[in-house]
């Protein structure tokens, strides 16, 4: 991701762009909307969709500080609600079952989630232009 973001996207995305974090173990919400840097950005957006069973780690560190999904304590950050604002809600592009969060041993089927994810996401890049560009 950081060989196709501008050199200073960071700087752009400042007060522009937010991420929900949540701090374990005291599940308080962190949202996030400036950074020192591009690899600092990345970091922070990987911990706001950091799932525990999806990786090796039950958190990931930022700052200092360990975190996971930002959904699980503010799963929908409006900072100022009377302003002009974009949340990115994926299920407006396909309906996702709940159960496709759950860990399956099934390849075909996960093939099929990561076509799919990788569709929507290709498909609906011009969302992320509009913040980054």
């Amino acid at each position: 991701m950081l060989s196709v973001l501008p050199v200073d996207a960071y700087q752009r995305a400042d007060k522009t762009l937010y991420f929900s974090l949540t701090e374990v173990p005291s599940l308080r919400n962190h949202v996030m909307t400036n950074w020192t840097s591009n690899e600092d950005m990345v970091d922070c957006m990987l911990c706001s969709a950091h799932v525990p069973l999806y990786t090796t780690s039950m958190a990931a560190l930022y700052r200092g500080k360990r975190f996971v999904d930002g959904g699980l304590s503010n799963n929908h950050p409006i900072v100022h609600p009377d302003a002009p604002h974009k949340v990115f809600q994926i299920w407006k592009w396909r309906w996702i079952a709940p159960t496709w969060i759950l860990v399956t041993t099934n390849a075909d089927w996960a093939a099929d989630l990561f076509r799919m994810g990788r569709e929507d996401a290709l498909k609906n890049l011009h969302e992320v232009d509009e913040v980054f560009f």
